[in-house]
């Protein structure tokens, strides 16, 4: 048994995973992953942002458990132990068959062995962030961005939530809720108008 099994972890400081790119950033970003020198990388943060997937979800993700008729991903190394699944918009779906190969056992497979996942992505990670000149934004902001982007394009907290795969909202309204100043100031105008 181990003796230090009851105490409490100390909680880590992720200073990356709630940072939200603004429009100029992400046109920057943008930039950086055409640049990066890798194109599975730019493809794996591109779904990433698209999907409001984990990076283990997806680099672990094998491309047997996509059904490209129905257009959707199950994800079975999911961060709660629990099967999810991810519809794919036509975006991400364009993204997902530019990866795909007839050779392909994983989505993102590894160099070395290709019937093996892709291990370590963070080299070219420091290089985008060097090209877009910011330090402080990870794989994990790709799905703080996703959250944003759901939530000022009018998405539900319940969708987003379910998107993200959280098993209570609360998580989703704690975590992830970034809402921009336009789209407050337009529901600020939509009530204004109502007392005009």
């Amino acid at each position: 048994k181990n003796p230090a099994e009851p105490i409490r972890l100390l909680r880590e400081n992720n200073c990356g995973q709630r940072r939200i790119l603004s429009k100029a950033e992400l046109v920057k970003l943008g930039n950086a992953l055409d640049a990066c020198g890798n194109p599975s990388i730019a493809v794996l943060v591109r779904l990433l942002m698209a999907t409001g997937a984990r990076l283990k979800e997806l680099m672990t993700l094998k491309v047997a458990d996509i059904d490209f008729e129905q257009r959707l991903v199950k994800l079975t190394r999911t961060k709660s132990g629990k099967v999810r699944f991810l519809a794919l918009s036509d975006y991400a779906f364009a993204l997902v068959c530019k990866q795909v190969t007839d050779q392909s056992v994983y989505l993102f497979p590894s160099k070395r062995n290709p019937n093996a996942p892709m291990v370590n992505p963070y080299k070219t990670l420091d290089r985008i962030r060097q090209h877009m000149g910011i330090s402080n934004w990870t794989f994990h902001g790709c799905r703080a961005q996703f959250a944003s982007m759901a939530a000022n394009a009018g998405g539900s907290v319940f969708e987003i939530s379910k998107a993200l795969g959280h098993a209570d909202i609360k998580t989703t309204l704690e975590r992830y809720s970034f809402i921009q100043s336009e789209t407050v100031r337009r529901v600020s105008e939509l009530v204004s108008k109502q007392l005009t």
